[in-house]
Formats: structure tokens, C-alpha cells, sequence
């Protein structure tokens, strides 16, 4: 490793981080007034240009988007990050993110971790011994069962509303959509077929009905923000252009707290509710308190 990377390491662990990337998001938690590098800089540079942000939440296509929005890279960065380090940018352009269903981006950033990542892109270092030891997925639930922030996890196992949230816990991006409506964006600067970038290579997996429980109790918050953004897409649908007004129907469903519903139950599509009974091949959205992230 090299020098500079073993010292944001450090860096990284004294502010309760285990990614050197994670040292500006904690700078935000915090309130520490630390400055951007020169890529940084840079990255911040192309979404002012291009005038729109993108949140990139991990294992929903967001490679592929970034490289045909901005033609390079951002990486994963809250919409927090942008509140601190470009005010002047938050809240002034619009901004979006895509969300997944949360089982199938449970299985997707599984896939990847076992498979040490993509030829487009790797796993961090810092976690490849962790997936290695990735026997089943319930290896992988007890490894973000156990963690004790989303600082303990990697980005791909990090619930999707870590990203798009403000520091009360509010939805922050202007709109949010289904992964499976990637279709339905339409923005000047994304012309054409977008780039198929960073595909995981996935083996036959069947889930069991109790590991499908664990999946939706760790990541409730995102059942409830995915089923709420494809009630919100749904009544923007057919807008002309990217209908970023709809993020208040989403807001007008988030509550603060991780632990809390973003979504009344009766509001929810059937099949989400804790009350449903199980469709075939999935199981209800409920399950042990133990289960249940602590942050």
C-alpha cells in the first residue's frame, strides 16, 4: 500500500470510518472543515457543467449513467456531501438518483463481492478479505447485521436512502427513480443507449423465505422509499422531460430515523405491506427486531 493511502486509512479509522473515501462524508457528520482534493474538485467541476446532480447510489446502473451524463466517473457521494462542499450547487440544480428493489441490489452487490468486483471496477481493499469469506448470503447479512453505522459497511451493501437523505433523515434529492423505469429518463445531456458498465456476473441464487425477511427488515427504509418513489414516478409519468417536482410527493412520505416507515402501510403497493401475504417467491416485509440495522 502506499504511503498516502495507509495515512487517509488512519484517517479514515479516527473518525470512525473504515474507507479512506468515507474521511469527507464523516467531515459532514461532523462538521469538520476539511478541503477538497484536486479530483474532487474536479468531479464537482463536471456536474456544475453539465447542471444537473446525480447521486450515484451504488449497484443501480450508476456507472453507466455517470460516464453518459458528465463522460467520466463521480463515485458515490451523498447528497449531504453536496450540501457541504457545494451550496452553492444543492438545491439550485436538480438532482436525482435511481433506486433497486432492495432484494435484487442485495443480490447484485453479493454477486460482486464474491466475485472480488468487475473488470470495470473492483472491490475495495479494505473489505476483499471480508467477501472472500462469503460462503452464502447469509454470510453477507450477518456481515451488515453486525455493523454498527453505515461507515462499517462497503457502499454496495449501504442502504440506498443513506444517499439521498439529509442529516434529519428527509429525502433531499429532487427525484428518485424505480430502477426498472430507467427508461423513462430524459435529460438533453442523455442521448442514445446508455453504456452497460460495472455488470456483475451473478450465479443462481434462490433465496429462502426467512433470508428474504432479513434482507427487507435490514434495508426497511428502502422498501418503503423504493415503493414511494414508484407511487411518486407513477403520477409524474408522461411529463415532458425529467418531472423533478415530484421528489415532495416522496418527501411528504419520508419520516426522520432510520428505523421509522417512510410510508404509511396503507399506502403501500400490495405486496409491501407488513400485513400481505407472500406472493410467490417472496416473502413478507417483516421480521425480528434482532434483524433490525441499529443505524
Amino acid at each position: 500500500m502506499r504511503p498516502t493511502y495507509l495515512a487517509r486509512l488512519q484517517v479514515a479509522r479516527l473518525l470512525g470510518a473504515r474507507l479512506p473515501s468515507d474521511i469527507h462524508e464523516r467531515a459532514c457528520d461532523l462538521g469538520l472543515p476539511i478541503p477538497l482534493g484536486p479530483e474532487r474538485r474536479r468531479r464537482l467541476a463536471a456536474v456544475r457543467d453539465t447542471g444537473v446532480i446525480f447521486i450515484h447510489v451504488p449497484k443501480t446502473a450508476g456507472m453507466s449513467i455517470s460516464a453518459a451524463l458528465y463522460g467520466r466517473q463521480i463515485r458515490h457521494a451523498s447528497i449531504r456531501y453536496y450540501h457541504r462542499f457545494a451550496p452553492e450547487m444543492a438545491g439550485r440544480i436538480p438532482s436525482f438518483a435511481i433506486l433497486r428493489d432492495p432484494v435484487d441490489r442485495f443480490l447484485s452487490a453479493y454477486h460482486y463481492a464474491r466475485a472480488s468486483g468487475t473488470a470495470d471496477n473492483a472491490v475495495s481493499r479494505v473489505f476483499r478479505s471480508d467477501y472472500l469469506a462469503f460462503r452464502s448470503p447469509d454470510d453477507a447479512l450477518d456481515h451488515v447485521a453486525a455493523a454498527q453505522s453505515p461507515y462499517a459497511v462497503d457502499h454496495i451493501f449501504r442502504p440506498q436512502s443513506w444517499y439521498v437523505t439529509d442529516q434529519s433523515g428527509q429525502v433531499a434529492v429532487d427525484r428518485l427513480v424505480p430502477f426498472d423505469r430507467l427508461a423513462d429518463i430524459r435529460l438533453p445531456v442523455l442521448t442514445g443507449r446508455l453504456p452497460h458498465i460495472n455488470r456483475s456476473r451473478r450465479e443462481p441464487v434462490r433465496l429462502r423465505p426467512d433470508q428474504l425477511e432479513r434482507i427487507r427488515s435490514l434495508y426497511d427504509r428502502d422498501v418503503a422509499l423504493f415503493a414511494a418513489a414508484h407511487l411518486a414516478h407513477a403520477e409524474f409519468e408522461g411529463a415532458a422531460g425529467m418531472a423533478f417536482a415530484h421528489a415532495d410527493r416522496v418527501r411528504a412520505s419520508a419520516q426522520p430515523g432510520p428505523l421509522r416507515p417512510l410510508v404509511a402501510a396503507d399506502t403501500l403497493p400490495t405486496g409491501t405491506r407488513p400485513t400481505d401475504a407472500p406472493s410467490a417467491g417472496h416473502a413478507p416485509a417483516v421480521a425480528s427486531p434482532g434483524d433490525r440495522r441499529r443505524w
